[in-house]
């Protein structure tokens, strides 16, 4: 028998509490909105300044509107307080930008909006700012830092004009063109066909449009090599509509590569088993090589080869979605989880601008052609495209969206540093600067990004220790501040010139041998892998598909309860290796008798005041003791993870996702009462900023994790309000997980038994996720 402190192996199920009519109520909110105080003093002098900023944007867009007739321009406007209560926009008091003048358009960098321009907008808003005696117009007076046309310093913020231009020389090299989303569809029509008329009259002589998804306005330029481009691109750059320029992107598939290490046999990599159901996974690569009889034997279901290639990166990504962990020396920290393949070849050898069209035409048509596959894997990213806080690009917009359109999740890598000055040791040095963040498609909203953990460590070799991020490892967080990556997995260590020896993960090359590599790339098939049994795994169980949020956030959250150094989840290090590493998908749906996962479901509608709750929350009696300042103090370790897949807009880059969640789980005082205690609450107020970093507000997927050491209250209530941006005017009502998991840090107290046993006595109906005989697996 086990000893006090010895956890059993898990073999207690999940329980999912089936929701109640009574779980979501009506909270009227009777709140009177008192103007804040003005955020800076010598306020007269600041609105005149204003004042005289407006008149010179009066000036100037009538300039352009006399060339561009019926053309809008934008502003950017900083502001102090971001906030949506504290913006001057219409459904806040005394709004400077109505619906009528000058609208929100955008949201940029956290602090900008983008605003549409026109002369006689302008000339409102301008009256509005300098008019005095209303303490709300004071406040918004203050609130704004600054207000400027977009101009060509903004067309191409990572670049220069002649930059660009010196690499548009090439005649197979298009230009990429990004018009501002007026939200409005006739006048993006018209913006565009006057942006077509205007190229034409410069002489290009093509011009496609990019599927980017929606609220995308994308478009590729072709030009005669004999039209001079930097003159060209400052023609362009007039056009008062474009909102950025670039040149197509290039997808990076580099590791630190190396040696061969040995012929494979096929005791290494053996075949599936007669009569065990793998689940099959996709895999989005430069593919694997139609005559490799290592996957020819029944690994491989389908092919979709649409490029020339050498299959050497394919390969290697796909020998660890089989065999991982067999050909790792059955290293414990991979999974033992093999699964078939759907391989997509959309990528050919060597490192050249992509057709963005055909790589997502070719994506698209693969996952359309296999609505069997759930989880594909993506361990690919685009050179010099880190992940901005002002920019959703097409590649990230349109994967989000075929992941909602198709319900599948696409697991991402998060990318490599490449460069061996650029290295980050471990622990990491803070802060780290923007160049080593993680690389697009890696800001994905709806799939999951998986960053590079250091599994193995040399003696005076290694960079960092195991159980570290890996030292090339780029960090997050995504646009808007959310949480990236999601998940870390075994990738490889190198030394200080990015080399590893004998510290790599251990892959199949294109040429049939063990090889040594490290990099993102080959942490990211470990958790298709083990997501890809989740799914088969929960859809056995529950006789259907689960929802992808609610398959996300399983995986998610039992990274965060892992209780193994390195692996679980450390608030401090979110930003480098995300919220831990995923155990088997057995213990995933498994309890100890020490503690206890409860999944809570509901929908909330914004705009309707309503809350999802849960009252008398079933703590369990052998957690509390009796201390000096309490009775009845509760004393144990709750993780909290709350996952919903909202609404996306790109145009509102810093604001990508458009609900919230709002999450808090506390206790109830005598008089009424709310008292949260996850995420905390603090005395004083808590800036968006803090918000985003914190409790990471806005994000599709968050973890709160807790230990209590001695509360003395036994009244708990979990609570979940929805918030919506300012521009998103929906009411159809977003569905959400709730997974919680109460336990004894110490791992002594019958915390299951006890907590199943109050459930029943509240009422609560609740069906165990039953483990089902079915081989899923070897």
């Amino acid at each position: 028998m086990p000893q006090h402190g010895t956890p059993r192996e898990p073999h207690l199920p999940v329980t999912r509490v089936t929701p109640l009519d009574t779980d979501i109520i009506r909270v009227d909110r009777d709140i009177v909105r008192e103007p804040p105080p003005p955020l800076r003093s010598h306020l007269d002098d600041w609105r005149n300044t204003l004042v005289a900023r407006f008149d010179d944007m009066v000036g100037t867009v009538r300039q352009r509107e006399s060339r561009f007739p019926g053309v809008p321009s934008v502003a950017r406007v900083r502001l102090t307080k971001m906030a949506k209560s504290y913006r001057p926009v219409t459904g806040n008091p005394h709004p400077f930008f109505s619906r009528r003048h000058c609208p929100m358009i955008g949201a940029e960098s956290g602090h900008h909006m983008l605003v549409m321009a026109h002369a006689q907008g302008l000339t409102e808003v301008r009256a509005r700012v300098a008019a005095t005696g209303d303490p709300w117009s004071d406040f918004h007076v203050s609130n704004i830092e600054d207000a400027r046309l977009s101009d060509v310093e903004h067309l191409c913020p990572r670049s220069s004009l002649d930059a660009i231009a010196a690499a548009w020389e090439s005649p197979q090299i298009p230009l990429q063109v990004r018009l501002f989303d007026f939200a409005h569809r006739q006048l993006n029509d018209s913006v565009f066909l006057a942006f077509l008329a205007f190229a034409q009259r410069l002489g290009i002589t093509q011009t496609t449009p990019l599927d980017a998804g929606d609220h995308l306005w994308m478009y590729e330029l072709v030009a005669p090599s004999s039209l001079n481009r930097r003159q060209l691109l400052q023609e362009l750059a007039s056009f008062p509509s474009i909102q950025r320029v670039g040149l197509p992107p290039i997808i990076a598939e580099v590791g630190a590569s190396g040696g061969v290490i040995r012929p494979l046999q096929r005791i290494d990599f053996p075949p599936p088993q007669p009569g065990i159901t793998y689940p099959v996974v996709g895999l989005i690569d430069t593919g694997i090589a139609p005559d490799n009889d290592f996957f020819t034997q029944g690994w491989v279901e389908h092919r979709h080869h649409h490029v020339p290639t050498d299959y050497e990166h394919g390969t290697r990504v796909g020998s660890l979605l089989v065999h991982g962990r067999q050909i790792n020396g059955n290293d414990p920290w991979m999974p033992t989880a093999p699964v078939k393949i759907v391989d997509v070849a959309v990528l050919g050898s060597g490192s050249a601008p992509v057709d963005t069209n055909a790589l997502l035409e070719r994506i698209e048509e693969a996952v359309q052609a296999h609505p069997e596959v759930r989880v594909w894997n993506l361990s690919l990213n685009l050179v010099s495209r880190t992940v901005q806080d002002d920019l959703i690009g097409p590649i990230t917009n349109k994967l989000d969206e075929i992941q909602r359109a198709h319900d599948i999740i696409i697991v991402i890598a998060g990318g490599n540093i490449t460069e061996p000055q650029r290295l980050i040791g471990w622990p990491p040095a803070q802060p780290s600067d923007n160049l080593s963040r993680i690389l697009v498609p890696a800001d994905s909203a709806l799939g999951i990004t998986v960053g590079a953990l250091a599994h193995t460590e040399r003696a005076n070799f290694t960079m960092n220790p195991k159980g570290g991020a890996a030292p090339f490892n780029r960090h997050g967080p995504g646009t808007g501040g959310t949480p990236k990556p999601d998940l870390s997995h075994c990738a490889g260590n190198v030394d200080r010139h990015n080399v590893t020896s004998q510290t790599g993960i251990q892959v199949m090359n294109a040429g049939r041998s063990l090889t040594e590599d490290a990099g993102a790339s080959f942490g990211t098939p470990l958790v298709t892998a083990t997501l890809g049994h989740l799914d088969l795994r929960l859809t056995n169980i529950i006789g259907q598909r689960p929802g992808r949020a609610l398959l996300k956030g399983l995986i998610i959250h039992s990274a965060a309860i892992r209780n193994e150094p390195g692996l679980t989840f450390d608030p401090d290090h979110l930003l480098w290796k995300g919220f831990g590493t995923p155990p088997s998908p057995e213990r995933t749906l498994l309890c100890t008798e020490h503690e206890m996962t409860m999944i809570f479901e509901g929908a909330l509608a914004p705009g309707h005041s309503q809350r999802f709750f849960k009252s008398n929350f079933p703590l369990p009696p052998c957690l509390y003791k009796t201390t000096k300042r309490a009775p009845t103090a509760f004393f144990g370790e709750v993780v909290i993870t709350v996952c919903c897949d909202p609404p996306l807009h790109p145009a509102y880059a810093g604001e990508y996702c458009s609900l919230h969640m709002k999450t808090a789980f506390g206790t109830i005082a005598g008089d009424g009462g709310f008292d949260g205690r996850m995420p905390d609450d603090v005395q004083g107020y808590k800036t968006e900023a803090q918000l985003i970093a914190e409790d990471l507000k806005w994000s599709p997927v968050k973890v709160y994790k807790k230990r209590f050491r001695g509360v003395g209250c036994s009244a708990w209530e979990l609570r979940v309000e929805v918030q919506a941006r300012d521009y998103y005017k929906e009411q159809t009502p977003q569905p959400f997980y709730v997974i919680v998991t109460v336990r004894d840090p110490e791992d002594r107290a019958p915390v299951y038994n006890q907590m199943f046993a109050r459930m029943r006595e509240l009422g609560w109906p609740v069906q165990s996720l039953v483990q089902q005989q079915i081989r899923t697996r070897v």
